[in-house]
């Protein structure tokens, strides 16, 4: 996806994604969640917060960040909706014919 703005100058999902994945603020957030963990669910210390995540059916930060993603993926390539980030998607066109050419393989600009 390339970065586009809108009238107001607001960046679409580029600029969102960007600062999600910066390792920093999966960290700090990372370890908000692990701190919010133990007293919901009342555990000691010797409790690992892998466990108590699991408990509460909590994904870690970076895995909820790839599963919205990828959800978002999901519905804007199945119902075209919103259009605004639909057009920002185009598909992987080999120069050459591979066994993947058959799959609907979405292109990853670097």
């Amino acid at each position: 996806m390339r970065i586009k703005a809108n009238k107001c100058g607001n960046y679409y999902i580029d600029s969102f994604l960007h600062a999600a994945y910066h390792t920093d603020h999966n960290c700090k957030l990372q370890m908000v969640q692990n701190a919010l963990a133990r007293p919901i669910t009342r555990s000691p210390h010797s409790v690992p917060t892998s466990q108590l995540l699991s408990d509460l059916h909590w994904l870690a930060i970076h895995k909820r960040l790839n599963f919205k993603v990828a959800t978002l993926m999901y519905k804007v390539l199945s119902t075209q909706q919103p259009a605004y980030l639909y057009s920002l998607i185009s598909y992987h066109q080999s120069s050459r014919l591979l066994r993947s050419s058959s799959q609907s393989l979405l292109h990853v600009p670097r």
